[in-house]
């Protein structure tokens, strides 16, 4: 959750939040990688939840950390 608030208060930029995911994890963001990438992917499809409108703005970070970490090579 820490890691989509540094993406939102980045102006979406996904850059913080993935640093945050590769700081606090270290070598084990690699494996872990996926995992984080579903959970992600879950939190973003909370936007289209009907009384779920508080969660707009985070899941829509959810869902551009969620891209930037598809794309994340070592």
């Amino acid at each position: 959750m820490f890691a989509i608030r540094e993406t939102a208060v980045a102006d979406n930029s996904p850059e913080p939040g993935r640093q945050y995911l590769r700081d606090t994890f270290g070598q084990g963001y690699w494996g872990k990688r996926e995992g984080f990438i579903a959970l992600l992917e879950w939190l973003a499809a909370l936007a289209n939840a009907e009384g779920m409108n508080e969660w707009t703005a985070d899941s829509e970070a959810a869902r551009i950390l969620a891209g930037r970490l598809r794309n994340d090579h070592a």
